[in-house]
């Protein structure tokens, strides 16, 4: 519980000094620590719902410079939303990878999914922007994986359709 509140903080923090267009705190991250610590919050739920979580990542720890708790926030935001992409779906396997691709470390969120219609893969980086529809009557959908890539010369955030999901990496 205490870990969870410590999160929220930190979230509610980063949210805050991407309002105010501040530079969050560029600290040496593991990558699979970020991992950790949004999984650990939300593994439960997930479970519950009969989602498979699959995390792969390799034996060596990534290490970024970078803003851990914005980092945390895009990947929790990712994993949400791939959460309720596969409401519907009759498989629910959520994988989580850490990795480098050509030397660049990243983070790859893939589920089994609805994936994401041709028509919005240009406007999923605006911020509030939803599909939910009611989904998301009373919540708001802070498009929070997007500051990363606006916040660090080095983060690309992309979103890649497959036939039926769609896998995020955040790079």
């Amino acid at each position: 519980v205490r870990s969870s509140a410590v999160a929220g903080t930190n979230l509610t923090q980063s949210l805050l000094a991407f309002s105010r267009k501040g530079v969050g705190q560029k600290r040496p991250v593991t990558l699979n620590c970020v991992v950790e610590n949004v999984l650990r919050v939300v593994e439960k739920q997930l479970a519950d719902e009969g989602v498979e979580l699959v995390v792969r990542s390799p034996e060596e720890p990534l290490m970024i410079l970078g803003d851990a708790p914005m980092l945390e926030s895009a990947l929790m935001n990712l994993v949400i939303n791939a959460r309720h992409a596969m409401l519907g779906s009759e498989a629910k396997r959520l994988t989580v990878e850490t990795g480098l691709d050509t030397d660049k470390p990243f983070i790859r969120v893939t589920d089994t999914g609805c994936g994401i219609a041709p028509e919005y893969l240009d406007r999923v980086f605006e911020p509030f922007f939803t599909t939910k529809g009611a989904l998301a009557a009373g919540q708001v959908d802070t498009g929070a994986a997007a500051p990363v890539s606006r916040r660090s010369r080095n983060a690309v955030l992309a979103i890649a359709r497959t036939t039926s999901a769609s896998a995020a990496p955040i790079r």
